[in-house]
């Protein structure tokens, strides 16, 4: 079981017992492959189970699993289409919670790039090679990509509520990832909500006088 296969179950539990039984060097594998050997003592396979096991919980609308990764995981990034994944599905908890952690990264510098430095639980580098500037910075948080034209994706899949929070929370973000208004006003009014049109109207004229 990976730990992507882990997060679908939704069981925190689980994947409490994935961590604490993972090794955290190299020093400590065992003599063969397994998830455990491998987690935490290889940075490119940690990479990439966190950005898999992100869109996993982020699609299937596993909020406690999505905060647990965040909680354990350091220096890691969680691709586009995690968010695209969780506002596809109408996981509005999981599109707010990402939205946070985007907008705490973004103010206090960190920006979504490749380059991350990896850590363990402890604070100690797994890979030094990597990704020195980040690091320089004083980086070692996880950071959330956030996706283009994402209220359209809302639109487009006929998710209302996220159309409405997205337009009074991201309007900025949408205005400079080139979010297309109006195309979400044609998507609004083929689901038939006038007073929701009215929104993205708003927003759409605040977007052209930004």
């Amino acid at each position: 079981m990976t730990l992507e296969e882990a997060c679908s179950t939704g069981r925190v539990r689980l994947l409490d017992w994935i961590w604490a039984s993972s090794c955290t060097s190299e020093a400590d594998r065992v003599a063969q492959w397994t998830l455990t050997n491998y987690l935490r003592s290889d940075p490119r396979y940690y990479r990439y189970q966190f950005s898999q096991s992100m869109d996993t919980a982020a699609g299937r609308g596993e909020l406690e699993v999505v905060r647990w990764l965040f909680s354990h995981f350091s220096g890691c990034e969680a691709p586009v289409g995690v968010v695209g994944a969780a506002v596809k599905a109408g996981h509005l908890s999981v599109v707010q919670l990402l939205w946070t952690l985007f907008s705490e990264a973004r103010h206090t510098g960190k920006e979504c790039t490749s380059d991350c430095v990896i850590i363990d639980d402890k604070g100690r580098i797994l890979d030094e090679k990597l990704y020195g500037e980040f690091f320089e910075r004083g980086g070692s948080d996880n950071i959330v990509c956030w996706a283009d034209r994402i209220v359209l994706l809302a639109a487009e899949n006929g998710h209302c509520d996220m159309v409405r929070w997205l337009c009074e929370n991201t309007v900025e973000e949408q205005e400079r990832r080139g979010d297309n208004y109006y195309q979400v006003m044609k998507h609004v009014l083929k689901l038939g909500s006038d007073d929701l049109f009215k929104i993205v109207a708003i927003y759409d004229e605040m977007l052209m006088q930004l």
